[in-house]
């Protein structure tokens, strides 16, 4: 099964159980703290053996010891397995909703969502738990 949503990865809580993320040509335009969030949400999200593409500007940074790279040129990663959320960065989990760093330490990951757009995401995701999923993000230029 494929599923798209339309999902904003700085805001919005993580899919779990993806196969598949491509995410080409978006970290060159976030700053490194915001890049590391955004690769430590990618491997909360992928399933392990899951398959990340990168832009061909774009490493996994930080996180190699999660990631193998399957072809250098291409950036085509392959998860190592989840990082325990305890052991998350404090500057990744320190974001707000919009995106903008914050002095709490309280975890980003998890939180429950109570609007209606996020209860169907919630739904959608654990739906497709049992097959294949991808999630894909653009660069917005």
């Amino acid at each position: 099964m494929v599923v798209f949503a339309q999902h904003n990865v700085i805001k919005d809580p993580p899919f779990t159980n993806i196969s598949l993320i491509s995410c080409r040509n978006l970290l060159i335009y976030l700053q490194p703290v915001l890049q590391q969030r955004v690769m430590e949400l990618f491997n909360f999200s992928l399933n392990p053996g899951g398959i990340l593409l990168l832009g061909t500007s774009e490493t996994t940074g930080e996180m190699t010891d999660y990631f193998e790279a399957l072809h250098h040129k291409w950036k085509i990663y392959r998860s190592r397995g989840r990082k325990h959320r305890d052991s998350l960065s404090e500057q990744a989990m320190s974001f707000d909703a919009s995106g903008k760093l914050v002095r709490s330490t309280a975890p980003a990951l998890g939180r429950p969502r109570t609007d209606q757009r996020g209860m169907k995401r919630r739904r959608s995701s654990s739906a497709c738990s049992g097959g294949s999923a991808t999630a894909t993000c653009h660069s917005p230029w």
